[in-house]
């Protein structure tokens, strides 16, 4: 199923968010930095689509389907932030392309990507960076 970048972004935020309590839309517009009434029309369509449910006590929750989404959005993310950190790209780079990668590499690619990581992970590799670093600190 493709979903657009902003659905599968909320829920992360809502997959993530839902350990800290009810998660509410003044949360998730916090999160993003957006109005309440953006998050709310996204909210509507989400729940439409079968996405989201709205529980007063319990706040907005995922439905199986958008759990399903939400976990397979985070493991892109995880994936393709810990390969970029191996490369030795810096963190915020990392976080940055990963979040805009995860929603448009192939399953194809992303599991490539995984396996390149194990080998590179076997293999020691460190990339040019980090070794000329660890030269330079022993001099």
């Amino acid at each position: 199923m493709k979903m657009n970048r902003r659905a599968e972004d909320y829920m992360k935020v809502i997959y993530r968010l839902r350990d800290k309590g009810p998660v509410r839309g003044v949360d998730i517009a916090r999160e993003f930095g957006v109005s309440k009434p953006t998050v709310s029309v996204a909210l509507k369509k989400m729940e439409a689509s079968g996405l989201i449910a709205f529980h007063s006590e319990k706040g907005i929750e995922l439905s199986e389907k958008g759990e399903w989404i939400a976990r397979e959005v985070i493991e892109r993310y995880d994936a393709l932030y810990g390969f970029l950190l191996d490369l030795g790209v810096d963190e915020h780079t990392a976080h940055e392309d990963a979040c805009r990668m995860e929603h448009g590499i192939s399953e194809t690619s992303l599991a490539a990507l995984k396996e390149l990581r194990q080998y590179l992970r076997h293999s020691q590799f460190k990339p040019e960076s980090q070794s000329n670093n660890e030269k330079d600190d022993s001099l």
